[in-house]
C-alpha cells in the first residue's frame, strides 16, 4: 500500500506519506494527531483533499484522477475502537456474516484466537477482550488486503493487553495479512509492531 494524502483538519493543512508492507505497522501519536482520520482515509469512509492512495496496480484514491473507490470495494478490514458487533446475532452468526474464507480456515482461526467456546454466545456477554478477538477474526474472515485496528487495548487489562498483542503480531503472520495497529502507546508498538510510522 502506498499512502500521500493531504487534507484539512479545524483549518490546518495536514499531510501523510508512507507504504505498508508485510507484518504490523504501528501508526503512533498522540490522541487527536489524526491516525483515525488516516485510518477512515484508507478505508474509504473519509476522503482526502489530494494525493492518493494505492494497492499495487489498483487505485483506491486518486484526487488528480478523480478516482474514489467506495469502502466495500477496497478489501480493508476495519475494526474500530468499539467492536461494534451486531447485537441480535451469535458470535458464530457475527463472523459468517461476510466470511469469504473456507471453514477449514475459519476453524483455524477460531482456534488460535480461542474463541471456539464463545461461538454460541450474545455479543452482550461478552468481556471486553473477548469482543476485540471475535471482532477481529470477523474482519479477518472477509479475506482483506489490509486490516486496520484502531486502539484495541482501550480499556484492558495489562494481562489482556500484552496476550492480543501477540496474538495480532501472530495473526498477521499466519494469515499473511499486512496490519496497521493505532495506537498512542509505545508499550504496544514495542511489543507488537515491525514498523512505525509516527502522526503528530
Amino acid at each position: 500500500f502506498e499512502i500521500d494524502i493531504s487534507w484539512r483538519c479545524q483549518g490546518i493543512h495536514a499531510s501523510a506519506n508512507f507504504s505498508l508492507g508485510q507484518g504490523v505497522t504501528a501508526l503512533i501519536g498522540p490522541s487527536g494527531a489524526g491516525k483515525t482520520t488516516i485510518a477512515r482515509m484508507i478505508t474509504g469512509l473519509s476522503t482526502p483533499s489530494s494525493g492518493k492512495i494505492q494497492f499495487g496496480n489498483d487505485i483506491l484514491f486518486n484526487a488528480s484522477k478523480a478516482i474514489n473507490k467506495p469502502t466495500a470495494k477496497r478489501s480493508i478490514g476495519y475494526v474500530t475502537q468499539e467492536p461494534a458487533l451486531f447485537p441480535t446475532m451469535s458470535v458464530e452468526r457475527n463472523i459468517l456474516l461476510a466470511a469469504r474464507i473456507p471453514m477449514e480456515e475459519l476453524r483455524r482461526l477460531y482456534g488460535v484466537t480461542d474463541i471456539a467456546a464463545l461461538l454460541s454466545r450474545m455479543p452482550h456477554s461478552l468481556s471486553g477482550g473477548e469482543a476485540r478477538r471475535v471482532a477481529i477474526v470477523r474482519a479477518l474472515a472477509a479475506k482483506p488486503r489490509l486490516l486496520i485496528l484502531d486502539e484495541p487495548m482501550n480499556g484492558l487489562d495489562p494481562k489482556r493487553r500484552q496476550g492480543l498483542l501477540k496474538l495480532i503480531r501472530q495473526l498477521s503472520y499466519q494469515t499473511e495479512t499486512p496490519t496497521v495497529l493505532i495506537t498512542h502507546q509505545l508499550e504496544e508498538m514495542l511489543l507488537a509492531a515491525d514498523h512505525a510510522v509516527r502522526v503528530s
